[in-house]
């Protein structure tokens, strides 16, 4: 014989439901993201261009390059190690430090709703079950 229990079977939360909670603080915080994912994409394609700029640097070793020439292009890949640390550190602030921003509204939202709740919803779900949600 199956077991009953007094409290009803717990609804499934749909995406669109999900997307009504954080969809305001995306739309709230659209710069910080976009700057972030720009700083991303720019550490990436600076990522690319040492590569090559070690292959002109190897290359022009055979065909006769200048050391003052060598340094110049050794002080760019420095330069880029240097913007690609700055870049990274700002594209993990503004990104990550979103999900944190989103994380307290989220957290916020349901504390607000759960505050608007009857009695009768206390006494069908436990202390830890509202918690742990």
């Amino acid at each position: 014989m199956p077991k009953t229990s007094d409290t009803p079977p717990e609804k499934k939360t749909s995406i669109r439901t999900l997307l009504k909670i954080v969809a305001p603080s995306y739309r709230r915080h659209k710069l910080r993201i976009a700057s972030g994912l720009i700083a991303l994409v720019t550490v990436d394609f600076l990522q690319l261009m040492i590569p090559r700029i070690l292959k002109k640097g190897i290359d022009g070793l055979s065909h006769g390059i200048s050391q003052q020439s060598l340094m110049k292009l050794g002080l760019l890949i420095i330069a880029i190690a240097f913007s690609v640390t700055v870049l990274r550190f700002f594209w993990r602030y503004m990104i990550i430090g979103f999900s944190r921003i989103l994380e307290c509204t989220v957290r916020s939202t349901l504390f607000k709703h759960i505050l608007k709740m009857d009695a009768l919803f206390f006494e069908r779900n436990s202390t830890g079950k509202l918690m742990s949600h």
